[in-house]
């Protein structure tokens, strides 16, 4: 595996903890948005009961149905009561989804130190790779010219043999 690998590795990483993270701010936000809405619905139930209370005593002294208005007004206590409810788990789990949030905030620094150290290794490599490089030029001109030196020695050698053999006496 090379250092371009890692380094996709540690892209891929990264991108993974990205993600993740938006997906943890997204269950933040609409959980919030959530709770919001909650709380304007509870606000509109306790406007309800406000109403509901009015007309109760307005009812008390027109028809004298006492029963039937506490019953109503119950119904609208609970209903405030289960929208409290609906809010205060809206409330919790915006906090869990923020403490989850700040946990994969160490990971995502690690990914970024090892994504930092990996863009060292591949700059390093490729220095590494320039010099092997510019070696293997200087390498090749130098076997260039020893090819030459050892034609132009062979060429001697053979002019040498040929000398002696002219040089050298036949036997008749």
């Amino acid at each position: 595996m090379d250092a371009r690998d890692r380094a996709r590795q540690g892209w891929f990483g990264v991108a993974g903890l990205v993600v993740l993270l938006a997906i943890g701010w997204t269950l933040a936000v609409t959980r919030g948005e959530r709770a919001e809405a909650v709380q304007t619905q509870a606000g509109g139930f306790e406007a309800r009961a406000l109403a509901a209370e009015a007309a109760l005593a307005a009812e008390r002294q027109a028809a004298g149905e006492l029963a039937a208005i506490t019953a109503r007004a119950r119904d609208r206590a609970a209903e405030a009561a289960a929208a409290e409810a609906r809010a205060t788990q809206a409330r919790a789990a915006t906090t869990q989804a923020e403490a989850a949030l700040a946990a994969l905030q160490p990971r995502i620094e690690a990914a970024r130190l090892a994504l930092d150290e990996a863009d060292t290794a591949v700059a390093t490599a490729a220095a590494a790779r320039q010099a092997a490089a510019a070696a293997a030029t200087e390498t090749a001109a130098r076997l260039a010219q020893v090819n030459q030196q050892v034609a132009e020695a062979e060429r001697r050698l053979a002019e040498l043999r040929r000398a002696a053999e002219q040089a050298a006496p036949r036997p008749n």
